[in-house]
């Protein structure tokens, strides 16, 4: 069983990740940074992807190290359709045990 935990998104609202994977898979993406040029090319290729994923009755999400309003700043930069979860105390990432990214 994943860990369910609540995270802010990228409007600032707080989202329970069992909302998330209640009526469909979720397929949960962990980014260690978003100025890490490898996490921008995997976010970009999921983006590119989504449609797919959409049509295996899959929903995607996006946890980043920062704020809400860097997670917002991302998706808009990025053009992301899925929700970016914001996770600065990096909760989820302990919960599903991923250490901390660093360069």
């Amino acid at each position: 069983m994943a860990p369910d935990l609540e995270l802010l998104n990228h409007e600032g609202k707080a989202v329970r990740l069992s909302s998330l994977w209640r009526d469909q898979p979720l397929a949960l993406f962990f980014l260690r940074h978003s100025g890490c040029p490898f996490c921008r090319e995997h976010v970009s290729d999921i983006r590119d992807d989504y449609n797919k994923f959409r049509e295996a009755g899959v929903e995607v999400a996006v946890i980043t190290m920062g704020g809400p309003e860097q997670a917002a700043e991302f998706r808009a930069r990025y053009e992301l359709p899925f929700v970016c979860l914001s996770d600065p105390k990096r909760a989820a990432f302990g919960a599903f045990g991923l250490p901390r990214g660093t360069w």
